[in-house]
């Protein structure tokens, strides 16, 4: 095999990010890197293989160096996102997710996420409309109706909330915290008996 072909390298190292062995995955990436610098995805997969070893700073890095080669490369703007969510950079994390939803509108996991840090950011209108687009790719997911149902709450649409959690529940009837959501929506309409039952 030739060392020094980029690709083989690469897949070498994506067999090894697969089986778990990620330094070997971030050595055999790197060395791809050295070779052809210039593909966005050798970039991003090792921003997953470095994240993977808890070496956050370095992925975040290489993440921007996938996009700065390729402004749309979606994974790359959904791990970026996430990575910038668990540090709370709320904002940037944000604008991740709606990169990846501006190049793949079809990413339901993206409008969730998207969701998920607009409702943090108490910008609730706007993490309705994407919780709304989750539902709408993912009408399946338990989870995002209850997430769009909980932010309706919050945004004090009573009835469209109860209708959400309901759903939530018929999807899933163990959701624990769609029960507890539904008793807190029928509690602040007033309605007791049904909040107690929930």
């Amino acid at each position: 095999m030739d060392v020094h072909h980029a690709d083989a390298l690469y897949a070498l190292g994506m067999a090894a990010f697969k089986t778990g062995r990620f330094e070997l995955a971030v050595r055999m990436i790197g060395r791809a890197i050295a070779v052809n610098d210039r593909q966005p995805f050798y970039h991003a997969n090792l921003g997953n293989a470095l994240q993977a070893q808890g070496k956050t700073d370095e992925a975040v890095t290489s993440l921007q160096r996938a996009l700065a080669i390729d402004p749309n490369h979606v994974e790359a703007c959904f791990n970026l996102g996430n990575i910038f969510s668990v540090q709370r950079k709320h904002d940037e994390a944000a604008a991740c997710f709606k990169r990846a939803v501006a190049a793949k509108p079809e990413y339901a996991d993206a409008w969730c996420n998207l969701g998920n840090v607009l409702k943090t950011l108490k910008r609730l209108d706007e993490s309705v409309d994407s919780y709304r687009h989750a539902v709408d790719l993912r009408p399946d997911l338990a989870d995002l109706w209850c997430n769009l149902g909980d932010t309706l709450h919050q945004r004090g649409d009573l009835d469209e909330a109860v209708t959400c959690f309901k759903r939530t529940l018929a999807l899933n009837p163990d959701h624990a915290k769609a029960c507890n959501c539904l008793g807190n929506a029928f509690f602040d309409k007033g309605m007791l008996t049904r909040a107690n039952a929930s």
